[in-house]
């Protein structure tokens, strides 16, 4: 799996050189704690740095990674269920009437 650096670029965020970097999406006292766990930003975990993200303005739950990693899945979700009700006139595809 790519490193939380790497993920940074699919959430339109610059990949970082640097820890100091990061405070587009962190708190100062986070970075430090990254420092003290990671040699270098590229060996960040995804899952630690995407917790480590404050919450976007919008007043979201997650970070802009998480959230386009989530954003990301609910789509292919959707999209690829034949059954989903917005799919009509598919062999099998369910109507709003057999769902409601």
């Amino acid at each position: 799996m790519p490193s939380y650096n790497e993920f940074r670029t699919y959430s339109n965020l610059p990949k970082v050189k640097s820890f100091d970097e990061l405070s587009d999406v962190m708190s100062k006292e986070d970075i430090e704690q990254l420092k003290t766990g990671y040699t270098h930003v590229d060996d960040i975990d995804l899952y630690i740095g995407g917790l480590y993200e404050r919450p976007t303005e919008d007043g979201g739950l997650f970070g802009p990674t998480f959230r386009n990693i989530i954003a990301e899945q609910f789509y292919r979700w959707k999209n690829g269920d034949r059954f989903f009700f917005t799919f009509s006139n598919q062999s099998g595809s369910f109507t709003l009437g057999t769902i409601i």
